[in-house]
């Protein structure tokens, strides 16, 4: 991993806008905590447990499949938009998440992080400024790795040990379009990934510069409701906007006109 410490907002914007990454072919990773590493939910320790098996995940998928049929619409005899779905909807899977859009990779590697009184409301009076003590929130980003031919590979189990291929997955969910999102699939996904050609940007953003980078996103319309548009998304949108002290009014209302005599 190449990592590079990014101290403002100004700073991140020049460096996604640099030479170095401005390029379609790259995608990024946004994540609360750098010392997350590339490996996918399913391979990962839980409570000091390492509890990743083939079987088990052979047997997680077909329940999924099998007890999702009730909620959706789709081909649910396709192994790899069962799996896209699976994984947008929180299911351990061998997949992990990366969008072209690098905005969107800030967003969840800050959301989180957004404090409390960002906007204008005096409730931001009561706010502490005290340093975030937690490890810098970090975005991963690197070349789209070679895709996968869902033609001649029938599902992602099927996938040689060494490899990592990039699979972009069908709009099945409108979640999956807004968030320009493409996956890794990960042939040992109980292995962490580092080829070397990845790097790490460090956000270590004080207090002014994340309440900066709020707004901003929000001025570029990246936010929960844009990248969930369903209920669930709107919700936790206008309670952020609410909680945060930021206007909830798009405009007063004119002035009715007189009629005329």
């Amino acid at each position: 991993m190449i990592e590079i410490e990014i101290k403002s907002w100004d700073g991140l914007l020049d460096k996604l806008q640099s030479k170095d990454f401005d390029s379609s072919s790259y995608i990024f990773r946004g994540v609360a905590n750098s010392n997350y590493k590339l490996r996918p939910k399913i391979g990962r320790v839980v409570d000091g447990k390492r509890r990743f098996n083939l079987t088990r995940e052979r047997a997680l998928y077909d329940r999924f499949s099998q007890f999702s049929a009730l909620h959706r619409l789709g081909r649910l005899d396709d192994p790899w938009e069962n799996i896209a779905v699976a994984q947008h909807h929180g299911l351990p899977t061998r997949l992990l998440d990366w969008t072209f859009n690098p905005l969107v990779a800030v967003y969840f590697a800050l959301e989180d992080r957004f404090p409390a009184g960002s906007g204008n409301a005096d409730s931001s009076s009561n706010i502490t400024d005290n340093a975030d003590t937690r490890p810098p929130a970090a975005i991963y980003a690197r070349r789209l790795p070679k895709q996968v031919d869902i033609r001649s590979v029938r599902s992602p189990l099927d996938l040689a040990e060494g490899d990592v291929l990039s699979f972009l997955p069908p709009h099945a969910l409108p979640r999956l379009a807004v968030q320009s999102g493409v996956f890794t699939v990960h042939g040992k996904p109980d292995k962490d990934w580092d080829d070397n050609k990845t790097h790490v940007l460090l956000l270590s953003f004080d207090r002014k510069e994340t309440t900066k980078a709020t707004k901003k996103l929000l001025r570029f319309g990246v936010h929960r409701y844009a990248l969930f548009p369903d209920l669930d998304g709107l919700s936790s949108y206008l309670q952020f906007r609410y909680t945060r002290g930021f206007s909830l009014q798009l405009a007063k209302l004119a002035t009715p006109a007189t009629a005329s005599s």
